[in-house]
């Protein structure tokens, strides 16, 4: 059996950081294509199984290794953002503000949550799922959100608790706290036991209103970009330094050892010396990058303009290794490393593995072919 929790951007501390592993025999390249939704968040992978959210569509289980579909689940008005999977589950949103537990192996429903806001993201830990649902500053729609703690068994809600900024961004979990980074450019800590307020903080009035990126977390360091400012708190709260980007910080910061790497719109690739934010190396690319996927000595990122591009880049000196076109339609999403395969997003319409070391792709899809097979689940 593999991890008891799985979550976007390398886990639940989102530092983007996967384990290393060889390609399992009898991996091919491969595409998996469906024209029914937008595929606009990053897969995730458990077990052999890759677990995929096509917005406004179904949430698709597909073999890692082949790309064959198991089952599809289906929501009232479509299902949207990343899955996150636990202990057998497979945690998914829906736009009509509900949380679905779903068997991963069968896709069948285990339970089901009504909410009263639209849910951004969904993060998997040590038996809760914890939710961060929208906030509006608008006259019209007015309130910050709440931050939800849910029992991964039974659906039911362990706490619910007000966040101090507006906003949906993914949160982060680390050291039994809870950090999301708010529309405001606030930084706020909670209790993960008991939803608790413990800390918030504006980064010394160098944080932006209007644009705020995922926090991640690493060696007890905080890592959160707001407009064109990457800031590092300590995990108690202590503004430990700031650095201006010179563009937004709309992806959240990758940490591997004593080094962050950055994507930053307009600019390019930054990595900064973790205890300080001094730059090491910057790979300019005015359209800027996804966030980094880490396994050992190497990042990868969706760049280029319209993200359509994925690259692997050597992490000590920023040397790009290789580049290949997705060949999709729309943005790609930042790849998830399983076993020496990087899966992601390659536009709107299809989900590939590629084979992350040489960068070997899977062959374009004639425009005829279409989605077919897998179990279907869910409600229509």
């Amino acid at each position: 059996m593999g991890p008891t929790a799985v979550n976007e951007l390398g886990g639940p501390d989102r530092a983007g950081v996967y384990p290393q592993g060889a390609v399992p025999d009898g991996f091919r390249p491969w595409r998996f294509r469906y024209r029914g939704g937008d595929f606009d968040c990053s897969p995730v992978v458990c077990d052999g199984t890759v677990y995929v959210n096509a917005s406004r569509g179904p949430c698709f289980a597909l073999d890692a290794l082949t790309g064959a579909c198991r089952w599809r689940f289906t929501a009232p008005g479509g299902v949207c953002n990343a899955p996150a999977v636990m202990d057998g589950q497979v945690f998914v949103t829906d736009w009509n503000h509900g949380l679905w537990a779903l068997d991963a192996v069968s896709g069948r429903v285990r339970w089901h949550r009504e909410g009263s806001r639209y849910c951004k993201n969904v993060l998997a830990q040590g038996g809760v799922v914890y939710l961060s649902d929208v906030g509006y500053p608008f006259k019209f729609i007015r309130g910050k959100g709440d931050l939800v703690a849910v029992d991964a068994a039974s659906g039911q809600d362990l706490w619910q608790t007000p966040k101090s900024d507006y906003g949906a961004n993914t949160i982060a979990l680390s050291g039994g706290r809870i950090f999301h980074n708010g529309g405001e450019g606030e930084l706020s800590a909670y209790d993960a036991r008991s939803g608790e307020l413990l800390w918030r903080d504006a980064g010394g009035g160098r944080q932006e209103f209007g644009s705020s990126c995922p926090p991640s977390v690493a060696n007890r360091v905080v890592y959160v970009g707001s407009g064109a400012v990457l800031s590092a708190f300590s995990r108690g709260g202590r503004d430990l330094w700031g650095c201006r980007t010179g563009g937004p910080v709309l992806e959240a910061p990758a940490v591997r050892g004593d080094t962050v790497y950055v994507s930053v719109e307009r600019v390019g690739v930054y990595a900064l010396n973790a205890s300080d934010g001094q730059q090491r190396w910057r790979l300019a690319d005015a359209d800027g990058g996804s966030a980094f996927a880490i396994s050992g000595p190497t990042g990868w990122l969706v760049t280029g303009r319209d993200r359509r591009y994925l690259c692997a880049v050597d992490l000590a000196t920023g040397k790009r290794l290789w580049q290949r076109d997705l060949g999709g339609r729309g943005r790609g999403t930042t790849p998830f490393l399983w076993q020496g395969i990087a899966f992601l997003a390659a536009g709107r319409d299809s989900v590939i593995a590629a084979e992350a070391e040489q960068g070997l792709m899977p062959p374009r899809l004639r425009p005829a072919q279409r989605f077919r097979g897998g179990r279907s689940t869910g409600l229509r």
